[in-house]
Formats: structure tokens, C-alpha cells, sequence
């Protein structure tokens, strides 16, 4: 059992919910990170939520899209998501980002932690690649709560 994926699944639905009351104006407003606004830290845990899933669901597949990201970066595009981002954005865009999450952290948890899955960089466990999606979306999330000035309340699931 995984349990990093229901504290993932936590972690995504507490920012779900936090983005559900975000003005519209807000998300095409620069946070402090890198000037990244909502928008584009959407994209990017939304991008890399799906890669991490296809990491598990096929490895070789996986293997074949991270080769095409790279190329797409040394062929100009900024950020390695931007080679297969959606054209959604603002509350549609966060809808389809909390879906996915949320299915993720449903399927994951039945996996065996210590599974090995290939990785951008090493391979890695599915506790170590749960774990950082987890991470990725409370660091991430935390940029667009400084943006709106509002204190995140926090939870033990942090502890991962």
C-alpha cells in the first residue's frame, strides 16, 4: 500500500480547493517564482503528474516522450512542458489538473512502494516518485498562495 498517494491526493485537493476561489485576474498575474503565474505552475504539476503516470503505466512510452521534450528544448521551447501542454487555462485548466491528480492518487495506492519506475534522472521508487509530486505541488502551491498574500493552513501529511 502507498500511502504517499492519498497525501498526494490531499495535498492536490487542498489546493484544488484553494484555486477554486482565485479571481480570474490571478491567473495570468507573475508569482515569485521565476515569474511563473498560476497558469504555468498548472501546466507544469499537470504535465508532470501525467509523466509520472506513464512513468508507471509505460515505461517505454515514457522513455520516448522525455526524449522528445529534451529535443523540444534544445529546439528553443523554454520548459520541457510547453512541447505537450494543454490549451487550457485558468478554472478549466484546473479542473482537468484536479481530475487527473485525484485519479492518480486513487490508482497509486494499491502500488508496492518499493516498485522501481524510470525517472527524467534515476530510476526511482513509487514512494519516492509519489513523494515528490507531493512535494511539487505544495512548493508550487505555495507561489500562488504567497501571490493572493493568504497563509496556507498546513497538514501532517507534510510529514512525507
Amino acid at each position: 500500500m502507498l500511502d504517499q498517494a492519498a497525501d498526494f491526493g490531499a495535498e492536490s485537493a487542498a489546493l484544488d480547493g484553494f484555486l477554486q476561489e482565485l479571481d480570474p485576474e490571478m491567473w495570468t498575474r507573475p508569482t515569485a517564482f521565476k515569474g511563473w503565474t498560476p497558469n504555468e505552475i498548472l501546466l507544469h504539476l499537470h504535465h508532470w503528474n501525467r509523466a509520472q503516470d506513464r512513468a508507471l503505466t509505460d515505461p517505454e512510452g515514457f522513455r520516448q516522450d522525455v526524449t522528445q521534450m529534451f529535443a523540444a528544448i534544445e529546439g528553443g521551447s523554454a520548459r520541457a512542458e510547453e512541447a505537450r501542454a494543454t490549451d487550457l487555462r485558468g478554472d478549466a485548466l484546473r479542473a482537468l489538473w484536479a481530475s487527473y491528480s485525484a485519479d492518480i492518487a486513487a490508482r497509486w495506492s494499491d502500488i508496492d512502494p518499493k516498485h522501481r519506475l524510470p525517472w527524467v534522472g534515476p530510476e526511482m521508487s513509487a514512494r519516492s516518485a509519489m513523494t515528490a509530486r507531493q512535494m511539487e505541488t505544495w512548493a508550487h502551491g505555495l507561489a500562488i498562495w504567497d501571490l493572493v498574500g493568504k497563509a496556507r493552513p498546513e497538514a501532517d501529511r507534510l510529514r512525507n
